[in-house]
């Protein structure tokens, strides 16, 4: 959880009065859904990545016109250096053949009842699928929270004291957290203040 709370203020800009959530919810949920589904940790270096991945999610649902200039044409040249950059990934990681936690070291080694592997293309869109999914999802959720923080200081005073509260146990001086802490902890965390937006919230 702690490496998650780095790559969050990674992405989180600082020195200005005004914060655009959603571009900078994009590039986290981008980066923490690589982390999670390649095991790519580097997102340092996921920029270039980043940029031609906005570009092919923004012509999904353009005006299907491919002329120079217009959104579906720059889509479809940033879904070319996406699907490049993941077959190199992918043939990368099925050479290595290593048994990792992620689900794309576990997809390159499946079998079939056949005894047959995915084939790297079938790969690539399993993976890309779940990427475009995560990033719109997750960055879209996080918009949203911020936007109701931003709307109700008294629910963002009360966030931000259980939040300093939590992180401090994530201190490299304090013992690790065991995962079934970890995950009770946000699972109270997700439904308590889930009940503080909605009770505060008139519709």
């Amino acid at each position: 959880m702690g490496k998650l709370y780095v790559i969050f203020c990674f992405y989180l800009p600082t020195g200005s009065s005004v914060v655009e959530a959603l571009p900078s919810a994009k590039k986290y949920a981008l980066s923490l859904a690589c982390r999670v589904f390649m095991g790519k940790e580097d997102w340092e270096n996921v920029s270039d990545f980043s940029e031609n991945f906005s570009l092919m999610t923004k012509g999904i649902l353009s005006l299907p016109v491919n002329l120079p200039g217009t959104a579906m044409n720059r889509a479809m040249e940033g879904g070319r250096v996406v699907r490049r950059e993941l077959m190199r990934i992918v043939g990368e990681r099925r050479r290595e053949m290593i048994k990792g936690e992620d689900l794309l070291s576990k997809m390159v080694v499946a079998t079939n009842e056949d005894g047959e592997c995915m084939s790297d293309g079938m790969v690539v869109n399993v993976i890309l699928g779940l990427l475009i999914g995560a990033e719109h999802e997750l960055s879209s959720l996080i918009t949203i929270v911020l936007y109701y923080l931003a709307e109700l200081p008294h629910i963002y005073d009360r966030v931000f004291k259980g939040t300093n509260t939590y992180l401090l146990r994530l201190q490299p001086s304090s013992p690790p957290l065991s995962t079934s802490a970890v995950a009770t902890a946000l699972s109270y965390k997700v439904n308590h203040y889930s009940n503080l937006f909605f009770s505060s919230i008139s519709f």
